[in-house]
């Protein structure tokens, strides 16, 4: 297979990632090692966050959505993969969740 000839696809994959998660975010992201920065890959998904304000909302913190849209998805379900079947990523999943309802107002 292609894909196994590609140096990064085995770093992915040795993490827990399926194929077809790595292949379309090595072909909608390229080269991840050209990235700097994990934010600079975010950003070019669109999952960088933005201030939206308009007339009814005043700003709200939202994803800009301004980037490519599959590698978006596959970025997400990555995500899942990595957190129901990585142990690792399960505990820092189940640590951002915990942190985040504690800084939670009471009563939303």
């Amino acid at each position: 297979m292609l894909l196994s000839e590609i140096p990064m696809a085995n770093q992915l994959r040795s993490i827990g990632l399926g194929t077809i998660c790595i292949a379309a975010i090595l072909s909608g992201a390229g080269d991840l090692r050209q990235y700097g920065h994990g934010r600079q890959l975010l950003r070019m998904a669109g999952l960088n966050l933005a201030e939206s304000t308009s007339g009814k909302r005043k700003g709200q913190i939202v994803l800009s959505k301004r980037g490519d849209a599959t590698l978006r998805k596959y970025l997400y379900l990555a995500t899942l993969q990595l957190v129901g079947n990585n142990p690792v990523f399960r505990q820092l999943h189940k640590n951002n969740v915990q942190v985040k309802n504690e800084e939670a107002p009471i009563g939303i």
